[in-house]
């Protein structure tokens, strides 16, 4: 048997290299760890497989689509701050009373109206003119919104004489909104100047009018009374006077003005103070805010 060691000294000697083919045992221990390394191979290629198909998972689930995938972001360490709710339009015509129209029901019917037994029942006729009270200066008066009514009455039937025809008696009641309740009072003591001098009538049939009395204040408003000539009631040595109450209040912003005249001569007719404080009463009470 030949010394392995030996023939190789010699091959290098020879320079020729030894040819001897690998034993058994080699060949088997050889194959041993060439199947080692493919199982290793397998496993790691396996790993890798998997890797290769949950990245595109990752995309789809987090990606940013038509770009780069990016990575979730961090989670946020503080709270999102509240947010108010909206605050309401203070220009809404809801907000504003002085938008909506006035309704009629703030002012008294004809059968609101305290009776007077020397008067026939009250009617409701149209308005001659646009004027609040008789001492009230020539011009509109200058208010978002106005209604009103006017009412008369004849001289009733009595001790066989006939009812009369003509008219014997007015009622006009207004209503005027004002947007503020400054812009009310304003009004309200503009009516309180008009009333209490009377110094530039629109109504000529009160130039040279006299005041009865002073101011009278009621819970329902104040008034004043002015008395004046009517011609138009008698020819001959007429002394048929008008007897003219004047009255005005006001409360948020809306204003009432009542104007009540009877005629009368020369003695005043009774019962007049009474009649205006209920009419001021029934005007105030509808027209003002509740």
């Amino acid at each position: 048997m030949s010394d392995p060691l030996a023939d190789r000294l010699r091959d290098l000697a020879t320079g020729t290299p030894a040819m001897n083919p690998a034993s058994p045992t080699d060949v088997r221990r050889r194959g041993d760890r060439l199947r080692r390394r493919r199982t290793a191979l397998t496993t790691a290629g396996g790993a890798l497989a998997v890797g290769l198909v949950a990245t595109p998972v990752f995309v789809l689930t987090h990606g940013d689509a038509g770009g780069d995938p990016q990575p979730a972001p961090p989670p946020s360490t503080s709270s999102a701050a509240p947010t108010d709710p909206p605050s309401p339009d203070p220009t809404t015509p809801d907000d504003d009373p002085s938008s909506s129209p006035l309704p009629a029901t703030l002012l008294p019917a004809a059968g609101d109206l305290p009776t007077r037994d020397r008067l026939t029942p009250w009617e409701e006729v149209e308005p001659t003119d646009s004027r609040l009270v008789g001492c009230q200066p020539d011009g509109e008066v200058e208010a978002d919104q106005v209604v009103a009514r006017s009412f008369t009455a004849r001289i009733a039937a009595a001790d066989g004489l006939p009812e009369g025809e003509d008219v014997a008696a007015e009622v006009r009641v207004s209503v005027l909104q004002y947007p503020t309740t400054a812009d009310g009072e304003t009004a309200e003591a503009a009516v309180t100047g008009w009333i209490r001098d009377c110094t530039d009538p629109g109504d000529p049939a009160l130039d040279g009018a006299s005041r009865q009395g002073d101011l009278v204040e009621t819970g329902a408003g104040t008034y004043a009374t002015w008395v004046y000539s009517a011609p138009e009631a008698c020819t001959d040595d007429c002394d048929a006077v008008w007897f003219d109450r004047m009255g005005v209040v006001a409360d948020q912003g809306r204003m009432v003005v009542v104007s009540y005249r009877e005629l009368g001569g020369p003695l005043q007719p009774d019962g007049l103070d009474a009649t205006m404080r209920d009419v001021l009463l029934q005007a105030a009470g509808r027209g003002l805010p509740g």
